[in-house]
């Protein structure tokens, strides 16, 4: 079952609002996250993604991307660029900043693709040349490995 989530943000939208003053209550739906550790909360709003920091009440802005997943730990960010000309899977370590590109290949992956480290990523693609040799013209499960 899922349930809507009300967000509490500063008046003004993201990160928009005066400390100290008036909040609102914004309603999300299937497009917010929570980390497993309950540290981040990752939502949509218009075509950009935020990621809100529960301990600093301030909002990362990772612009003009579909957030698809967020680790345990609430430090890596997979999500999908709206760009047609971008690699199609990007993981964003939040406090670097720095991006690692998971597939150029269409690929699409679940709210629980980022392990917790962020450095495993799983997903699935129709494409058939991620690896040599698939020919089976089905979609096929990877695991995207960093060091």
């Amino acid at each position: 079952m899922t349930y809507p989530v009300t967000l509490v943000l500063p008046t003004g939208g993201p990160g928009g609002g005066q400390p100290g003053g008036d909040r609102e209550s914004r309603r999300v739906g299937l497009d917010t996250q929570l980390s497993q550790d309950g540290s981040k909360v990752v939502y949509l709003s218009g075509s950009d993604t935020y990621v809100h920091d529960e301990s600093s009440g301030t909002d990362q802005l990772v612009p003009d991307v579909r957030a698809l997943a967020i680790d345990p730990t609430g430090r890596h960010l997979l999500y999908a660029p709206h760009d047609a000309n971008a690699p199609s899977l990007v993981l964003r370590d939040l406090e670097t900043g720095t991006d690692e590109i998971v597939s150029h290949q269409p690929a699409s992956a679940g709210t629980d693709a980022v392990s917790a480290g962020g450095r495993e990523v799983v997903f699935h693609s129709t494409a058939d040349d991620i690896v040599p040799g698939d020919t089976n013209g089905k979609s096929d499960v990877f695991i995207r490995r960093f060091s």
